[in-house]
Order: structure tokens, then sequence, then C-alpha cells
């Protein structure tokens, strides 16, 4: 994959990837922070397009499950959040489900990820 930055307005630097058939690149990126639970964020074009894209991790270790994965661990569990098209997911009822969702990280609820910003 090549890498890329966007930047937003001088202020903020994200990095990317770029890449032809790099799914398991990309799931191996994933998994090398060792996440103890994935929360995966869509919207529904994206997910109409693409849903099946982490199909892979959710059938091995995905909603509850483990499997092996190509970098010798198990997988955590994947919860996907499919949210609505355009402006309709702008509002406080799908911030707040997606809240709810997140909270049962233990992070979360400890109020420990404000500390880590």
């Amino acid at each position: 994959m090549e890498e890329i930055t966007f930047k937003f307005a001088d202020r903020a630097e994200v990095p990317g990837w770029l890449g032809i058939d790099v799914q398991s690149e990309v799931v191996d990126r994933i998994l090398e922070v060792k996440p103890d639970r994935i929360l995966l964020v869509t919207e529904a074009t994206v997910e109409e397009l693409h849903g099946d894209y982490f199909t892979p991790m959710m059938e091995t270790g995905g909603s509850g499950g483990s499997g092996d994965t190509s970098l010798g661990g198990s997988l955590p569990p994947l919860n996907k959040f499919v949210l609505p098209g355009g402006d309709e997911a702008k509002s406080w009822d799908y911030l707040s489900q997606l809240i709810e969702s997140a909270g049962d990280l233990p992070d979360f609820r400890e109020g420990s990820y404000n500390n880590r910003q």
C-alpha cells in the first residue's frame, strides 16, 4: 500500500493508504494495535457497496467469536454500526446510539479515554 497524508486546513494531518487488493494488509494493520474490540462505523451506501470487506474478520472473530490471524493472535470481536446516508445520520439519536455502542468499552466507561488525547 502507498501511504498518503490528508491535510485539513493546516491544522490536522490524518494518515491514509491507497492500494489494490490489500484487504489482508488492511486487516493486519488494524490488528497490529492489538485492539480488544473493534467498532466499525460506516454508512448505508458504503455498506451496500463494500459491506463484505470485513466479513473475514466478522466470521472468524467478530460478534463475540475468535479466530487465528496472520499476526499469530486471535481476532477481537467486531461490531458494525451502520448509519443512514446523508443528513439523516447527523442527529442526536444516532450519536447517542453510537456512544451507547462504544460505552461497552472499558476505557470509555472509566473515563480514561479523554486522558489519552
